[in-house]
């Protein structure tokens, strides 16, 4: 059962931060004619969530376009924005902003400073125009992680939800994780972090997606000891090809195509694509796993 897809609707981005190396390789885009039949096949599907990523997924022209035939299929959708680019907000059932700290002015990186401001201004806007699912989507880094609960508790007040993602460093394994070790935390910053944000998970006035059970195992995989065991989530690259995971490519996953899906084939490739990772910690796979009590079974122990 797939239950997630991650759609990388362009490469391109007009920002260039620390840790992403997504946009440094050219892919082919697809038209708009394709990008309208893959969200059939997304209805197909039926996925619980399907996000429009990137890249900048703004920056196609046809954006809206896009997001329009979403709401006429009753596709669950996120949007992940830097919130740089104009966006028509009446349309969008969801914005997510990509936000790294709140104390910003101690960021090296002027596009992960640029970003933060205007997906945070974004944000606002999203909540005064009425946009009915708004989510801050928080990158934390050594250079951060002792801002973000301060942050958490500031969007919660404001009635916007948060979700969080941990940094990690790229290897030859990894296709769009950059050599970032001076934004990596050591165990002890991940443990605490982790620590001050599952008790915020457990305060009921605090907006936060992340399941427990995610800061409760990630100071247990710091050393990237993770790896998947199940294809639940479908990440399909900007020429509609299949991914191994929103981070690598994988060999064997980029020969299936999302308008000729077989899925149980797919799912024998992606199994022998995982035997290739080296594991991460900062996984997608942590939360469809504890997201439904069925699920648990899926994390390895």
């Amino acid at each position: 059962m797939i239950r997630q897809i991650c759609w990388y609707l362009t490469r391109r981005c007009n920002l260039k931060c620390e840790y992403c190396n997504v946009w440094k390789e050219k892919r082919k885009e697809l038209n708009t004619k394709e990008s309208l039949r893959l969200l059939d096949k997304v209805k197909e599907i039926n996925p619980e969530l399907l996000v429009f990523f990137g890249g900048e997924p703004t920056l196609r022209k046809d954006f809206s376009k896009l997001v329009e035939k979403a709401n006429d299929l009753d596709i669950n959708y996120a949007i992940i924005t830097n919130g740089t680019q104009p966006i028509d907000l009446s349309i969008c059932k969801n914005i997510t902003c990509s936000i790294d700290i709140d104390n910003l002015k101690n960021l090296k990186s002027k596009d992960i400073n640029l970003k933060s401001h205007k997906g945070y201004e974004l944000l606002l806007k999203a909540k005064i125009a009425g946009v009915p699912d708004i989510c801050g989507n928080i990158i934390i880094h050594k250079q951060s992680y002792q801002y973000v609960p301060d942050l958490i508790k500031h969007l919660s007040a404001l009635k916007i939800w948060s979700i969080v993602g941990y940094v990690h460093s790229g290897t030859k394994a990894w296709d769009f994780r950059s050599n970032c070790t001076g934004l990596l935390m050591n165990k002890d910053e991940i443990k605490w972090i982790s620590n001050e944000l599952l008790e915020l998970k457990r305060n009921p006035n605090i907006l936060l997606h992340n399941v427990e059970e995610f800061f409760t195992y990630l100071p247990k995989y710091y050393d990237y000891s993770w790896n998947c065991s199940k294809m639940e989530y479908l990440t399909v690259d900007s020429d509609g090809t299949i991914m191994a995971c929103p981070d690598r490519r994988g060999e064997r996953c980029p020969t299936h195509n999302i308008f000729n899906l077989n899925l149980k084939k797919l799912e024998t490739d992606w199994k022998e694509d995982v035997k290739d990772c080296p594991g991460c910690f900062y996984n997608h796979q942590i939360q469809l796993a504890y997201s439904k009590p069925e699920q648990k079974v899926l994390l390895h122990e």
